[in-house]
């Protein structure tokens, strides 16, 4: 059967009280042929994950409609093999609850590293080319480093990022500061982008971890090269703050957290449009030119041209990267009309003209 997690949010809410409600599912579920597995509890956000078995959405909420009418916000199905990767398999039980190690309650937080790698070149012939796409011995180093500090890797089907997850924030924060380390000391003809979000499984609005994976991307275009910057959501204990500032991490706080939130929404739906420039984000941010360049340049260290080429430019490598798309489908998709103009700015930005990674 399908599995299923849905998401409830509580202006207070009490373990105890969903350990109840949690039992109330249970003597209900054969009724509809439902499975309630376990669920996860943040009693600070007052919210509530639950998961399940059942033949359908509409099914699994009956469940929760007759057993005390608590109905979800959202429910999603979810593929077991990719569920577990970023909720663990196998967990410690508390009547339904699902606790991490050493007895701790598990509120479903994640925390989500991305590592961007990417190899570089002088363009100095098909040689020099080989280098643009030779970075396995860097990413071999991310993996490993991953793995030394329990991280759950993620098979990126976004995009050529490495992307993984911990349930705790002190790994994660560790791991980030290692790999942005151990990455400066073997560069090579290349360059990188860490970043780390945290995020829960669901939102009233968005499905599995989609909101969390969407600031990921968001983190990874404000990052400047060679740089690690954590979003404005992770808070930091007084043990890691002075670790943090030690290895030059860059911490955004929560006014450029929400400023990023609103002038993604606009990029993203607006990247293929060639007026999107900074005349476009005057008019739908409702901010001033002056304004718009002083928050751009805070966050990101480019001018708002410089910042909306990058993210036009990162976009395209992607694409390229998948080998389904022309040259000239690309740089339509990522807003240049005209694509000799399109190659000649990915040339100047990674070294090596578009159709020759294309091609190879």
């Amino acid at each position: 059967m399908p599995i299923y997690m849905d998401f409830h949010v509580f202006d207070n809410v009490t373990i105890d009280e969903v350990k109840q409600a949690h039992v109330a599912d249970k003597s209900v579920q054969n009724k509809y042929g439902v499975k309630y597995l376990q669920f996860w509890v943040n009693e600070k956000l007052g919210t509530v994950f639950c998961l399940m078995e059942g033949p359908s959405k509409e099914v699994c909420s009956q469940v929760h409609k007759e057993a005390h009418g608590n109905v979800a916000c959202n429910m999603t199905e979810v593929k077991s093999g990719f569920y577990e990767l970023f909720m663990g398999s196998n967990p410690k039980l508390d009547h339904g609850l699902v606790l991490k190690q050493k007895g701790r309650v598990d509120e479903g937080l994640r925390y989500l590293l991305m590592v961007d790698i990417v190899g570089l070149t002088e363009a100095k012939g098909l040689d020099d080319f080989e280098n643009l796409i030779d970075i396995g011995k860097q990413r071999k180093l991310v993996s490993t480093i991953l793995e030394g500090f329990r991280g759950s890797e993620i098979k990126n089907m976004w995009d050529d990022t490495i992307l993984a997850v911990f349930d705790q924030d002190d790994f994660a924060i560790q791991a980030a500061i290692k790999i942005k380390d151990a990455l400066l000391k073997n560069i090579g003809l290349s360059e990188f982008k860490v970043t780390l979000s945290l995020g829960q499984p669901l939102t009233e609005h968005h499905g599995f971890f989609e909101k969390a994976l969407n600031r990921c991307q968001q983190l990874n275009l404000v990052a400047n090269k060679n740089e690690a910057v954590f979003d404005s959501r992770i808070e930091i204990s007084k043990e890691l703050q002075h670790t943090i500032l030690d290895n030059g991490i860059r911490c955004l706080d929560k006014k450029e957290g929400e400023f990023l939130t609103s002038f993604f929404k606009i990029i993203q739906s607006n990247i293929s449009n060639s007026n999107l420039n900074i005349t476009f984000l005057v008019d739908k941010l409702g901010m001033s030119r002056p304004q718009i360049y002083r928050k751009i340049i805070q966050i990101s260290g480019r001018s708002p041209v410089h910042f909306i080429r990058d993210i036009r430019l990162r976009k395209a490598l992607a694409l390229i990267s998948k080998n389904t798309f022309s040259i000239s489908e690309i740089s339509y998709q990522v807003g240049y009309e005209n694509p000799s103009y399109f190659s000649k700015c990915f040339l100047a930005r990674y070294g090596v003209s578009p159709s020759k990674i294309l091609v190879a």
